[in-house]
Parts: C-alpha cells; sequence; structure tokens
C-alpha cells in the first residue's frame, strides 16, 4: 500500500511455499515430527558510491561486496485428535 506521494506504507508478506509428502500411522494425540526441509540460499549484495564505484581501477576503493549465505530448516508438527467415532471406525474409513 503506497500514500498519494509513493512511499510505500505496508507491503504484502513474504510467502514461501514447500511441500512435503508422509504417509504415517498416528494415535489419537500423539504428535508426528516431519523433518528434513532444508533450503540453502546464497547471496552477494555490492554497495558503493554511484559512478565512482563503476570507475575502472579505482572503483574497488568506492565499493565493498558482501556475501550472505542463509539456511533455513523446516519442521512440521502435527497432533491429530479423533472427532466423534472410535479408533475402529477411524481405520475402517482409512482402509477404504
Amino acid at each position: 500500500v503506497k500514500d498519494r506521494n509513493g512511499v510505500v506504507l505496508s507491503s504484502a508478506p513474504n510467502v514461501d511455499i514447500r511441500q512435503a509428502s508422509s504417509l504415517v500411522r498416528a494415535t489419537d494425540g500423539s504428535t508426528i515430527v516431519l523433518g528434513g526441509l532444508i533450503q540453502n540460499t546464497v547471496s552477494n549484495t555490492e554497495r558503493g558510491i554511484p559512478l565512482l564505484k563503476d570507475m575502472p581501477l579505482l572503483g574497488s576503493f568506492f565499493k565493498g561486496v558482501a556475501r550472505i549465505k542463509k539456511r533455513t530448516e523446516l519442521v512440521i508438527f502435527i497432533t491429530p485428535h479423533l472427532v466423534g467415532g472410535t479408533v475402529a471406525d477411524a481405520m475402517r474409513t482409512d482402509r477404504s
């Protein structure tokens, strides 16, 4: 969202989508842990004084390069709870 001067007041949240698929059996109330979705990101950022950083030979004195390594790991905790019925009913539904 921008104001009338074009200044950003708020922006949409950053959303990453990652998927995991697994088949497990669990009892009511027990927690299942899905993990191992690891993402490594490396980015290089160049900063400096405009025009001066682009000069041949002397440009390196007016700029800096930053290398950023980022590692994220997604761990999902799921705790199923049976709603109504019995465990036997749930097992019959699961098999059909």
